[in-house]
C-alpha cells in the first residue's frame, strides 16, 4: 500500500494595499504622542480642561439648584434597598432639568471637543499650537454635533430598537420575564454597539482636519480606514491603563472617604492631561492612515501612509 501525504497548505495571506504600511505598536504611537506633547504640556492640559468645563458648569449648576442625589455612602452600605428606593425617588423627580443640562452641556462640549482633536494633529504636524485653537470649531458646532448623533444611530440603533419593543411588551404582558429578556439581549446589543463605535472612531478625527466634509462621507471613510484595524486602535487605549488604574483607585478613595461631590470633581480632572495624551496618541493613529503626519514629532522612524 503507497501513502501519498499531503502537504500542508499554508493559510493565505491578506495581500497588502498599494503603498500600505506595517501597522505600528502602541508603544510606537504613545512615543510619538509624547514626543509631540511633551514640550506643549501646559497648552494642552489648558485645552484638555477647556473640553469638560461644560461638564464641570453643569455639575456646580446641578449642586446649586438641588438636582444631585444626597449620597451617604454609610446608608448605602447599611440598608442598599431602602438607600436605591430613595436613590431612584430622587432621579424621577429631577429626570427633566437634569436630562435638559445634560443634553446642552454635552452639545457645547462636542465643538471644544474638536478643538482639542485639532489641536493634537496641529502638534504631530510640527505646527504651533495655542490655548485659543480650542475654540476653532465653535461655527461647526452643528454639523460636529450631527456628527456625533449619527455615530450613535449608526453604532447602537439595535439597542434602541430593542429598547422600543421591550416597551410595548412590558405595557402589555407586565411580564418579568421579558424585563429579563431585555437585559440579556441588551448584553448583545451593547457589544455590536461597541464595535461599531471603533469603525466610527476615526470621524471626528477626519472632520477636525476638514470640519466642511459631509458627515456621510466623514462615516465612509473613517468606516475605510478602521477596517481591519478595531482591535489595534482598541490595543492601543488599552495600554494606556498603566494611567487609568491609579486614577480610579484614587476616584474610588474620594468617593468612600470624602464624598460624591468630590468624587464627581475628581473624575472629571484628574484624567485631564491623560485624556490629552490619548487625543494625541489616537491622532497619530488616524494620521498614519489618512496620510498627513509629520514625522517630525517621531524621532526614529519615518511614517508611509497608506493612500485612502
Amino acid at each position: 500500500m503507497i501513502l501519498i501525504r499531503r502537504k500542508k497548505q499554508k493559510p493565505p495571506h491578506r495581500k497588502k494595499r498599494k503603498g500600505e504600511m506595517p501597522m505600528r505598536t502602541a508603544k510606537e504611537y504613545r512615543r510619538i504622542a509624547w514626543n509631540a506633547i511633551r514640550p506643549h504640556w501646559r497648552v494642552m492640559l489648558l485645552i484638555a480642561l477647556a473640553a469638560v468645563l461644560p461638564q464641570l458648569i453643569e455639575f456646580f449648576l446641578q449642586l446649586l439648584f438641588g438636582l444631585i442625589p444626597p449620597i451617604d455612602m454609610q446608608f448605602w452600605f447599611s440598608d442598599p434597598s431602602r438607600f436605591l428606593a430613595a436613590y431612584d425617588a430622587f432621579v424621577v423627580q429631577t429626570l427633566a432639568p437634569n436630562l435638559l443640562l445634560n443634553v446642552l452641556f454635552n452639545c457645547l462640549s462636542v465643538p471644544l471637543t474638536l478643538g482639542l482633536i485639532g489641536a493634537a494633529q496641529r502638534l504631530l504636524r510640527g505646527e504651533d499650537v495655542q490655548a485659543r485653537h480650542s475654540l476653532t470649531y465653535v461655527p461647526y458646532s452643528l454639523r460636529a454635533i450631527g456628527l456625533e448623533i449619527r455615530i450613535v444611530l449608526y453604532a447602537f440603533w439595535p439597542l434602541l430598537a430593542l429598547a422600543a419593543v421591550t416597551l410595548v411588551l412590558l405595557l402589555i404582558f407586565h411580564s418579568h420575564g421579558v424585563y429579563q429578556l431585555f437585559c440579556l439581549a441588551s448584553l448583545a446589543a451593547i457589544a455590536f454597539g461597541v464595535t461599531r463605535l471603533y469603525s466610527m472612531a476615526a470621524a471626528k478625527y477626519l472632520m477636525a482636519k476638514n470640519p466642511t466634509l459631509r458627515v456621510s462621507d466623514l462615516m465612509e471613510t473613517s468606516r475605510t480606514i478602521m477596517e481591519d484595524r478595531r482591535l489595534n486602535l482598541f490595543l492601543l487605549e488599552l495600554s494606556f491603563a498603566g494611567w487609568w488604574l491609579p486614577m480610579i483607585l484614587v476616584c474610588a478613595a474620594v468617593l468612600l472617604l470624602v464624598g460624591y461631590n468630590a468624587y464627581v470633581v475628581c473624575v472629571l480632572l484628574l484624567p485631564v492631561f491623560v485624556r490629552a495624551y490619548m487625543v494625541t496618541a489616537r491622532a497619530a493613529f488616524v494620521d498614519d492612515w489618512v496620510g498627513n503626519l509629520v514625522s517630525s514629532a517621531d524621532d526614529t522612524a519615518s511614517i508611509t501612509p497608506k493612500s485612502i
